[in-house]
């Protein structure tokens, strides 16, 4: 269950780096002259439409996340901040969630993991080097502002990348609409 909401909160902090993006990219598409708008255009357009099946949305949204981190990935030069995308099955439950997460963070979990497995029965109210979530959160801090600044930087450089993110936030936004019907 902490590992669920963990995941939430990550989920939440990366929608809220994309609506900053978003925003970030609107300004400055507005800005810009129509020649450099139709040079800035990506190749493909993913409409959506109202007869679009919910099942349809999380299959674009996928497709979306591999080309936003993809991108993100090959721009980044630092391999503890690459994203990677998979699905998990959270405890309790046989339905798989897919999650972005970045490695530091996976590193870090596997390292918590390893000293908790260490040190099991050692301690009758858990391991002392297993921190909570919050503990998880407030420890990468600082690896999370400098992600955030690569993506921000990344959005400002690049209009393709710019664009991804754009798309990804308006398939979520789309997605939210049809689930709450």
């Amino acid at each position: 269950e902490s590992s669920v909401m963990y995941v939430n909160a990550f989920i939440l902090t990366i929608n809220v780096l994309l609506l900053a993006f978003a925003q970030n990219a609107y300004s400055q598409d507005s800005q810009g002259t129509e020649s450099e708008s139709a040079q800035n255009e990506l190749p493909i357009e993913i409409l959506v439409t109202p007869t679009m099946s919910i099942s349809d949305l999380k299959q674009l949204i996928i497709t979306a996340e591999e080309d936003l981190f993809g991108k993100f990935n090959e721009m980044n030069d630092d391999d503890d901040y690459a994203i990677d995308c998979h699905d998990y099955i959270p405890t309790g439950t046989h339905i798989p969630r897919r999650v972005c997460v970045p490695k530091f963070l996976m590193d870090l979990r596997a390292e918590t993991s390893a000293d908790s497995t260490f040190s099991l029965g050692t301690d009758d109210y858990g391991s002392p080097f297993h921190p909570n979530n919050r503990g998880m959160v407030k420890e990468l801090t600082r690896e999370y502002e400098i992600l955030q600044e690569k993506m921000e930087e990344f959005a400002a450089e690049n209009a393709e990348f710019r664009q991804s993110a754009v798309t990804l936030i308006e398939l979520q936004r789309a997605l939210s609409r049809e689930m709450q019907k």
